[in-house]
């Protein structure tokens, strides 16, 4: 005979995981929100989540990256509009040489924040895997 204890524990797991599903399932929708506007390198974390528990994030990184490149552009056109032309050891910046250009003269097109820039550039990496 079954008891009554076990049937009121089961049917507490029962309701406690539906709860939990529906936390899961708010979590995740505002995460979704999060990542359809990216603001901030923490905004990605999100997408990182979403794309590792399955969710197609393909539009929202492609966003970001198209970002990315628009961000790039627009420092090394602040750049460019700062060389001295009379200045024949400046360099014009420009997606490919833009390794030699001394950081301390280029700046990041990307806020790294409180936690520096190697949790920025993991956190970016993580973003395409």
């Amino acid at each position: 005979m079954p008891s009554h204890r076990g049937k009121a524990q089961g049917t507490l797991a029962v309701r406690f995981q539906k709860k939990m599903d529906a936390a899961l399932d708010k979590a995740e929708r505002f995460l979704s929100f999060v990542a359809d506007h990216c603001e901030t390198v923490w905004d990605q974390e999100a997408l990182v989540y979403l794309q590792s528990r399955g969710f197609e994030c393909d539009d929202q990184i492609t966003a970001l990256f198209e970002s990315w490149k628009a961000d790039e552009q627009a420092v090394i056109d602040e750049y460019n509009q700062g060389i001295d032309t009379n200045d024949l050891s400046a360099l014009k910046a420009n997606t490919i040489n833009i390794a030699k250009i001394p950081e301390m003269r280029l700046r990041d097109f990307w806020d790294p924040g409180y936690h520096g820039e190697y949790s920025t550039e993991a956190t970016m990496l993580r973003t395409f895997t």
